[in-house]
């Protein structure tokens, strides 16, 4: 999907002698100024498995002949939309397009696995360290489920104040970063989640909590599927973005395949970004995944 905003990490694999499918999420590149469909995982799985199975095509069209012993890593810093993609290649693909691909990890990076229990964690805390991403995420749940949320608008969801002060548009400019953002949100409302959702989110028998979650629950990536291939977990156990638990429950649910590794904790630094570039780093330089243990 180009053009791409910067050169993503992975490419270095590039230099030995890998073939790199690196999917823009949409709203970047190509569809710049759309809406990120953040959460979306079943959308988002399907985007990019399509462009994998793309780049397959590709190299036949123009003659690339793969190693006979090739086989598929999936890396990615949103976990959530790695182990999507897995589940969508191991449950939805066809045997012949599954041999094909041949799967043999995916690292997953403190993801939103299951966005309800997401949902939950935001709007059970006092205060939120960086409440830029839910909006994020809030503003992608619509762009992801908009046609199934015709009954609602994003003004439901938001206290009038907070629309006011226009922070979704802010957060969409390029003009502006995550961190301006809340900056923003912490001098006029605080980190409160209550100073920013309606009522009716908090309440989880209004209409619209149970239609949110309903829709949440069906972008959930660690239910009702075992991991035919591996899967390495990764996260920093204090990281104020996405909290730890989710990866804890994953892990906890795959305990029936012996596909799932321990979860690698990134010990580095208590901060999601600065805890995603040492993620990065250390899934492009380390050749076996079961060797991360020595390095978090």
């Amino acid at each position: 999907s180009t053009p791409s905003q910067f050169t993503p990490p992975e490419s270095i694999l590039a230099a030995d002698n890998a073939v790199c499918v690196l999917p823009d999420y949409y709203g970047f590149g190509a569809t710049a100024g759309e809406p990120m469909p953040y959460i979306g995982n079943t959308y988002n799985a399907k985007c990019g498995v399509d462009m994998l199975l793309s780049a397959f095509d590709l190299l036949k069209d123009i003659g690339v002949e793969l190693a006979p012993t090739y086989y598929t890593w999936m890396v990615g810093l949103s976990g959530a939309i790695t182990l999507a993609e897995q589940r969508h290649i191991e449950t939805q693909l066809t045997d012949a397009q599954q041999r094909m691909i041949r799967l043999k990890w995916s690292l997953c990076g403190a993801g939103p696995y299951n966005p309800e229990l997401f949902l939950t964690h935001v709007l059970n805390a006092d205060t939120l360290t960086d409440m830029s991403y839910v909006l994020l995420a809030l503003q992608g749940f619509f762009n992801a489920h908009g046609h199934e949320m015709v009954a609602y608008t994003i003004a439901a969801v938001l206290l009038t104040a907070s629309l006011s002060n226009g922070y979704l548009d802010i957060l969409s400019s390029t003009l502006v970063s995550n961190a301006q953002v809340q900056d923003m949100l912490q001098n006029n409302v605080g980190g409160n989640p209550r100073c920013i959702f309606s009522p009716q989110l908090f309440d989880t028998t209004s209409a619209l909590s149970r239609r949110i979650r309903q829709l949440l629950a069906l972008d959930c990536c660690n239910r009702n599927w075992q991991p035919k291939s591996k899967v390495a977990l990764f996260h920093d156990v204090k990281d104020e973005v996405v909290p730890y638990c989710l990866t804890e429950e994953t892990h906890r649910l795959f305990s029936e395949s012996h596909n799932v590794s321990d979860i690698h904790h990134i010990k580095v630094i208590h901060n999601h970004l600065a805890g995603g570039f040492y993620f990065y780093l250390q899934s492009c330089l380390i050749p076996e995944p079961q060797l991360y243990k020595s390095y978090f």
